[in-house]
């Protein structure tokens, strides 16, 4: 496998709205990664609705902002600070979502592993996010 550098990564409005999410190490960029790499902002008000996630696991960097992550199900919810300079793992198969505390933006990298593009990754939705 050869070096690959991605500069600007490609924005998906429709992938977790109200998250502006980037790829940028997804099958259109490296062969055969086995991983998804990209970058997403936040929006003051956002959320990342209740979901998880069939295929990958999940591995995240707080760069700046500062979330209320919600793990796990109804009868088991934990709320969890993600500030700037926090990492956090989800499972597969773990319920989680967030919704932005500040009102600026929040930015993060993320990681899905043992996926070569998030349409491997099968999202399930647990609360629905409203249609635009």
């Amino acid at each position: 496998m050869k070096t690959v550098l991605v500069r600007e990564p490609r924005e998906d409005l429709e992938y977790a709205p109200s998250l502006v999410t980037g790829f940028g190490i997804n099958d259109e960029t490296v062969k055969d990664a086995g991983m998804v790499m990209g970058t997403s902002i936040i929006p003051p008000g956002g959320r990342n609705y209740r979901h998880y996630h069939v295929n990958g696991d999940l591995s995240m960097y707080k760069i700046t902002g500062h979330d209320k992550l919600l793990i796990g199900p109804d009868d088991d919810l934990q709320e969890l600070d993600f500030k700037a300079g926090d990492f956090v793992y989800i499972p597969r198969g773990e319920i989680h979502g967030a919704y932005n505390l500040l009102d600026e933006p929040g930015f993060l990298v993320f990681c899905y592993t043992g996926i070569n593009n998030v349409e491997e990754l099968v999202k399930v939705y647990v609360e629905e996010p409203p249609e635009d």
